[in-house]
C-alpha cells in the first residue's frame, strides 16, 4: 500500500468570508488559492508555513459531514489494500486535475479522500 499521510483538513464555514480572516489575519495562514477537492465543491486553500498544514475551508453542506484529506504515494495500490479490508468506495481512482483521487466513507458518513497529487498539475486559481 502506498505511504498515507494527513496533509489536507477541511473547515466547514456558513460565513466563510469570516473564517477567511481568521485563518489569513489572526492565525497567520497564507492563502494559496480555490482548488475542488471533491466534485461541485470549491474550496479557499491555506497553508501554513510552520508546520506545514493546509487548511481548505468549504461552504458549509448540510449534505455533508467531515471530509478528511488522506495523501498516498500510490493511490491505486493504497484504493485495492484498502478494499481488500472491506472499505467501499464511492468511486474507483479517478484523475482530476490535482492528481489521483479516490474517496470513501465511514458509518456516520464522514468522507475520506485519497489524494495522491501530482508534481506538474497546474497552478491554482
Amino acid at each position: 500500500m502506498g505511504r498515507i499521510t494527513l496533509k489536507y483538513i477541511t473547515v466547514t464555514a456558513e460565513n466563510t468570508e469570516d473564517e477567511f480572516k481568521l485563518f489569513t489575519d489572526m492565525l497567520g495562514f497564507e492563502f494559496k488559492g480555490t482548488i475542488t477537492l471533491t466534485p461541485d465543491i470549491p474550496c479557499s486553500l491555506f497553508y501554513h508555513r510552520t508546520d506545514g498544514a493546509y487548511i481548505a475551508l468549504m461552504p458549509e453542506c448540510n449534505a455533508r459531514n467531515n471530509i478528511m484529506i488522506l495523501n498516498t504515494s500510490d493511490c491505486l495500490s493504497s484504493y485495492h489494500e484498502l478494499r481488500r479490508k472491506g472499505i467501499r468506495f464511492l468511486y474507483a481512482p479517478n484523475y482530476v486535475w490535482l492528481g489521483w483521487v479516490a474517496e470513501f466513507e465511514d458509518e456516520t458518513g464522514n468522507r475520506f479522500v485519497l489524494l495522491e497529487e501530482c508534481e506538474n498539475r497546474p497552478a491554482m486559481n
